[in-house]
Formats: C-alpha cells, sequence, structure tokens
C-alpha cells in the first residue's frame, strides 16, 4: 500500500500531538501522586504530634505514680506506727482503771484518789 506525501507530512504533527497527550496523563499522574504524598505526609505529622503528646503525659503520669506511691508507702508507715500507739493507749487506758466491787457509787465524794488511800 503506497503512502502519500500528506500522510507523512502530518506523521510528525500526529506524533508530536501523542507525545504532548501522554506527557499531559503523566504529569496529572505525577500531581495526583503528589498531592497525596503531601496528604500523607501531612496526616504522618499530626500523628506524630499526637504520639508525641501521648508519650509525654505517659511520661508525667509515671512520675506522678512513683509520687503516689511514695506517699502511699509513708502514710502506710504512719498508719502502724498510729495503730501501734492506738493499742498501747488502749491497754494502758484499760490498765489504769480500776474496778472496786462492795463499795457504792459516789461513795468518793469527787476524790477518788483520797478514797482509796484512806
Amino acid at each position: 500500500m503506497p503512502s502519500t506525501g500528506d500522510e507523512e507530512e502530518n506523521l510528525p504533527l500526529v506524533w508530536q500531538k501523542i507525545e504532548q497527550s501522554i506527557i499531559r496523563s503523566i504529569d496529572v499522574r505525577f500531581n495526583e501522586f503528589g498531592d497525596k504524598l503531601d496528604n500523607l505526609i501531612a496526616g504522618q505529622q499530626i500523628l506524630e504530634e499526637r504520639i508525641g503528646g501521648v508519650e509525654n503525659k505517659a511520661v508525667n503520669h509515671e512520675q506522678r505514680i512513683k509520687v503516689m506511691e511514695t506517699s502511699l508507702e509513708e502514710l502506710r508507715q504512719q498508719n502502724k506506727t498510729l495503730r501501734s500507739k492506738l493499742s498501747d493507749l488502749e491497754g494502758r487506758s484499760r490498765r489504769n482503771n480500776l474496778k472496786i466491787v462492795g463499795i457504792p457509787e459516789g461513795e468518793e465524794k469527787g476524790r477518788p484518789t483520797d478514797f482509796v488511800s484512806t
């Protein structure tokens, strides 16, 4: 099939149009990928900031827990000491109370020490 001269002259123009179409298509794809990449980068930055905030809060909470554990241990020691003192005081108060049987109530007339010593 013989080709005509017009077709041969138009061939570079056709190739140029095809090339431009392909380049536009590639540019559109690259722009789409660029936009998606920008969105991914922005999302990653947001996540990094959130993770940094969570890590800071975790460190803060760990420090607070250590302080509270120390306070708890001090309170436990104080509680133990106070319970011991309470037990001692209750025991002493029981030991210093005398019950004298056979003497009517009020016989000491407000002076129990003098009454018992006589």
